[in-house]
């Protein structure tokens, strides 16, 4: 007989193991619409898509010598918080380069 804590372990695996089926599929498709716009092949392997929580980005201190957003800011409630992360995984003296939309314009 399952009990309570069993089913809810199984569920949670489930629920991992669908996750993860959806985010690959996710990023084979954008993947895909990368080649189309491009017309250059992609590779899953050579590119890495990383979704994040929003409040810490899941890298290094100082690990890229640039960061790019565009149409992102926007929808950022803490600005201030999210620019921390930035300059925490920036290297000294890089380049940080956002574009977001003026909707009021």
């Amino acid at each position: 007989m399952n009990t309570l804590k069993d089913i809810h372990r199984r569920e949670g695996l489930i629920a991992s193991i669908l996750k993860s089926m959806v985010e690959r599929y996710e990023t084979r498709r954008y993947y895909r619409q990368v080649e189309k716009v491009t017309g250059q092949p992609v590779s899953h392997d050579s590119c890495r898509l990383v979704a994040y929580n929003g409040a810490h980005m899941p890298f290094e201190d100082e690990m890229f010598d640039i960061v790019l957003s565009n149409a992102v800011l926007e929808h950022v409630e803490d600005l201030n918080g999210l620019f921390d992360e930035i300059w925490r995984v920036t290297k000294p003296n890089v380049i940080s380069y956002h574009l977001w939309h003026n909707f009021t314009a």
